[in-house]
């Protein structure tokens, strides 16, 4: 406690007086009276410096305290804004997701391997290697794997003689939660394992929707 109460010069030299005045009561060069009157003068000052060291150290703690709340309250702004910057990027990449405009309309029909490919390049996805061809009897077919960012899927061309069994293939395929678009023997498809309305949404705007 003394480090803390004996800041002011003036208490410093007021306490090295009385103290000195005590000491020399103590050697005889003072009555008993100075000695007494001495003392409870030292024990005032003491008391009023305790006092007043408490009362700063008082208003040291609540200094200490504004200032962790000054310091939550900015943590707590950075986070705000942060959340909101993250807010904004997911917004922004849900609108790049839409694509930048959108395509002609085009029927199931008229539409064919290149064309699908241009079509998904326009939307912002990505052919990731070699398309996977398939020639059968009866049947042909070409899937596109695509990507955009964190997400990933494929878009296939079918074309098969008979209808029956193009029917039966695109109903497998809507089982597997796969988009579509069937004409006749000719469908389409657009698969994002676990995200079924993703692949409508490519799906409709590949079509010009």
């Amino acid at each position: 406690m003394t480090r803390r109460f004996i800041r002011n010069p003036f208490t410093l030299i007021a306490l090295v007086a009385l103290l000195a005045l005590f000491l020399n009561a103590c050697c005889g060069s003072c009555g008993d009276a100075d000695l007494e009157a001495a003392q409870k003068e030292l024990e005032k000052e003491i008391e009023k410096e305790k006092a007043k060291a408490e009362k700063e150290s008082k208003m040291d703690s609540e200094d200490i305290e504004v200032k962790k709340d000054k310091k939550a309250d900015k943590k707590k702004d950075e986070m705000a804004d942060k959340m909101d910057k993250m807010d904004k990027m997911d917004k922004e990449e849900k609108k790049a997701d839409k694509g930048s405009s959108k395509l002609e309309p085009i029927t199931v029909k008229d539409i064919k391997p290149k064309e699908l490919r241009t079509r998904l390049e326009s939307l912002g996805w990505e052919v990731i290697g070699e398309p996977t061809e398939q020639n059968q009897t009866g049947m042909r077919g070409v899937t596109y794997p695509i990507v955009k960012g964190a997400k990933g899927g494929a878009a296939s061309i079918y074309e098969y003689k008979q209808q029956n069994v193009a029917k039966i293939f695109d109903d497998s395929m809507r089982k597997q939660k796969a988009a579509t678009e069937r004409d006749g023997g000719k469908v389409i498809t657009v698969l994002f394992p676990g995200d079924e309305s993703l692949g409508k949404e490519v799906l409709d705007q590949i079509m010009g929707r």
